[in-house]
């Protein structure tokens, strides 16, 4: 089936648990995005052993990762794009 099994070591991946984790991977030739899951982790080493569909550019994802929003107005906003 053409799948890659590989290790990779990620330092921010320490200290997480494998469902937290998601590897972004694009395709270098159609520029295609895959999320990948993590198959194991070594939370000490930040080993991750996942597997690729094919090699590509990756990016690690933290979904337990809290998101922080800001809103401003309208005005504020097209000022701020004005100024560039």
């Amino acid at each position: 089936n053409g799948d890659l099994e590989v290790k990779v070591k990620i330092d921010a991946a320490k200290e997480k648990k494998a469902e937290d984790l998601l590897l972004m991977l694009v395709d270098p030739e159609t520029g295609k995005v895959v999320f990948i899951t993590i198959d194991e982790i070594d939370p000490v080493t930040g080993e991750l052993k996942v597997t690729l569909p094919f090699l590509g550019a990756i990016t690690l994802l933290d979904k337990s990762a809290e998101i922080e929003t800001q809103t401003t107005d309208a005005g504020a906003a097209d000022t701020e794009t004005a100024a560039e």
